[in-house]
């Protein structure tokens, strides 16, 4: 008697591998990068070394807690706080209605 396959599922995001720079996320990295050069070649301030340095390794450490952190974060800032169930003229889609703002007065 044959028997079938075992067929698992496999989510998708443990099969994704993201793209790092020296441990922070490339697209993080490649902007703090870029910033703290602009900053030390273009106007001269050597001081900007430091706060890149620590702000890579700020990134790194958050891209080796959650890899997913941008695509998180991204999701979460585009979600309303409160939805009003009513449709509206000129509605953007999910744009806080006025007077429902997230944790500080309209």
């Amino acid at each position: 008697m044959e028997t079938e396959p075992r067929i698992s599922p496999l989510h998708y995001s443990l099969m994704e591998s993201v793209p790092t720079f020296a441990g922070a996320e490339k697209s993080f990295a490649i902007v703090n990068i870029s910033f703290t050069a602009a900053m030390v070649m273009a106007a001269q301030a050597w001081q900007f070394v430091l706060p890149g340095l620590i702000a890579h390794a700020l990134l790194a450490w958050l891209t080796k807690r959650d890899p997913l952190m941008r695509v998180i974060y991204f999701r979460y800032v585009r979600q309303g706080a409160r939805y009003d169930p009513w449709p509206r003229e000129r509605q953007k889609l999910n744009a806080r209605p006025k007077g429902f703002c997230r944790g500080a007065p309209c």
